[in-house]
């Protein structure tokens, strides 16, 4: 799968290129997020791993500038960052990156999330009418309630519509659960 990495400092950068070189994925290093934006125009990558603390154009805008952009294929974003999972996770997803990754990564859970990234892109190949649904699967997954949205969302599906996210996005579902407190609590 070809990847666009994105990290101003040397080393992280390095090192995120050997470990998904040596798992047989074409990497593109760039420096910024506005090399990374500017390559991105030029020629859609499937999936784009940034930093998200950059000079200039950091990573959660860079998440905003291609979740803003009418390509017809989906890029996935994964987000590093040395914030803590519980500071940086919500502020990663609401910029629109599928997936969050605290640094210093680990090579196998960085392989797996690369792995999940390239299941979600393979389904909206299959399934074209699924653009922006991928970032909303992806954020489902470790949602504690989503026994309970994924109901709210086949409700949906039966009453409304073809399909329960053209009726109401499970972003929607997903911020209304957020706000109200988990059943049985």
């Amino acid at each position: 799968m070809r990847i666009l990495i994105v990290d101003d400092e040397p080393v992280s950068l390095e090192l995120l290129a050997a470990v998904l070189t040596r798992a047989n994925h074409e990497v593109i290093s760039v420096r910024d997020g506005r090399q990374a934006w500017e390559q991105l125009v030029r020629e859609p990558i499937p999936l784009v791993i940034t930093d998200s603390n950059m000079p200039d154009l950091d990573g959660l805008e860079l998440c905003r500038r291609i979740r803003a952009h009418d390509d017809p294929l989906y890029t996935c974003v994964i987000l590093l960052t040395a914030v803590g999972r519980d500071d940086g996770f919500l502020t990663a997803m609401d910029a629109g990156a599928d997936d969050f990754i605290t640094k210093p990564f680990k090579r196998e859970e960085l392989l797996a999330r690369v792995r999940v990234a390239e299941r979600v892109l393979n389904l909206q190949k299959r399934h074209p009418r699924a653009r922006r649904a991928p970032a909303d699967l992806l954020l489902l997954q470790e949602h504690p309630r989503r026994s309970e949205i994924l109901a709210q969302g086949g409700r949906l599906h039966r009453d409304a519509s073809p399909h329960p996210l053209q009726s109401r996005r499970l972003s929607d579902l997903l911020e209304g659960a957020r706000g109200a407190p988990a059943q049985g609590t």
